[in-house]
C-alpha cells in the first residue's frame, strides 16, 4: 500500500513539473526584446575615496540600421526627488559610444546615473531609451 502511494505521488509531482516546463516554454517564446535597434546599454558610478564620482557609460546599436548615436548621461542626486546635478551629452558618428566623466559629490546622499540614448540613421531618428543604473547611498 505503501509502495502504491509512493508511486502516485511521484507520478503527480513528476505530470505537474513537466506541465510547468511546457508551460514556462510557452510562454518564453512570445518573448519581445526590450529595445528595437539598441544591444548594450550600461552605466555605473564609481565613487572614489576623495568624493569623487567616476560616472562610465557604454552604448551599443545594431550597425545594420544605426550610423549615429547620441547619448545624455545626467548625474543624480536624491534630495527629497532626484536632482540632476550634473549632466553631459556626446555624440559619435558609429554604432558605440563610450563617456567616462568625474565630478566632485558630497556625502549623506543617494546618486544614480540618467542615461538617455538615441539611435540615428543619418538624420532620422530610430529610437531613444532612456535607463537609470543606481549607485545606492555614499556615506
Amino acid at each position: 500500500m505503501k509502495n502504491m502511494i509512493r508511486k502516485v505521488f511521484v507520478t503527480f509531482v513528476v505530470t505537474v513539473t513537466m506541465i510547468s516546463c511546457l508551460a514556462m516554454t510557452a510562454f518564453g517564446a512570445n518573448a519581445t526584446p526590450r529595445w528595437s535597434h539598441w544591444t548594450m546599454l550600461s552605466g555605473e558610478i564609481i565613487i572614489k575615496s576623495d568624493n569623487v564620482a567616476l560616472v562610465s557609460v557604454v552604448c551599443d546599436c545594431s550597425p545594420k540600421e544605426a550610423n549615429k548615436v547620441t547619448v545624455k548621461c545626467e548625474l543624480q542626486q536624491l534630495d527629497g526627488s532626484w536632482k540632476t546635478i550634473k549632466s553631459w551629452t556626446e555624440t559619435e558618428n558609429d554604432t558605440s559610444i563610450i563617456v567616462e566623466k568625474t565630478y566632485g559629490i558630497a556625502k549623506n546622499y543617494s546618486y544614480r546615473v540618467k542615461v538617455t540614448a538615441k539611435a540615428y540613421k543619418d538624420t532620422k531618428l530610430l529610437e531613444t531609451v532612456t535607463e537609470t543604473f543606481d549607485y545606492g547611498y555614499y556615506q
